[in-house]
């Protein structure tokens, strides 16, 4: 079992030591990623943990592992699609052009915590 400190420290370069916290999924989906806990490597599969519990066991081709993200990276991915997503709507089905137009007006009513408000 590798130390604690190495662990923390997988760049995601290679497959990630036993015993590493990271995330995982399915390669080329849009799926989301989910946390994952190396529990052996074998020649051709991967047996980890997933954030649920199960154990699992997939061929190297089947998965794909990166480090897990700090919260700092999670709140500015949330941050990133909050933006996008009111860019989306500023722009309406104006395209491409005009959801870049939106962009900053949306950066500036996000970071001036303006959301929408839902009636009852």
């Amino acid at each position: 079992m590798p130390e604690e400190n190495e662990i923390q420290n997988w760049d995601g370069e290679g497959l990630p030591p036993v015993g590493t916290l990271c995330e995982s999924r399915r390669p080329n989906t849009n799926l989301v990623w989910r946390p994952a806990t190396i529990l052996c490597l074998g020649e051709k599969r991967a047996f980890f943990r997933d954030g649920e519990g199960n154990e699992l066991s997939r061929s190297f081709e089947e998965v794909e592992f990166r480090p897990a993200r700090t919260p700092e990276q999670i709140a500015a991915e949330e941050r990133r699609s909050a933006i996008d997503t009111l860019a989306d709507e500023l722009a309406g089905y104006q395209g491409c052009e005009a959801k870049d137009r939106h962009q900053n007006l949306a950066l500036y009513l996000h970071d001036q915590d303006y959301r929408k408000q839902v009636a009852p």
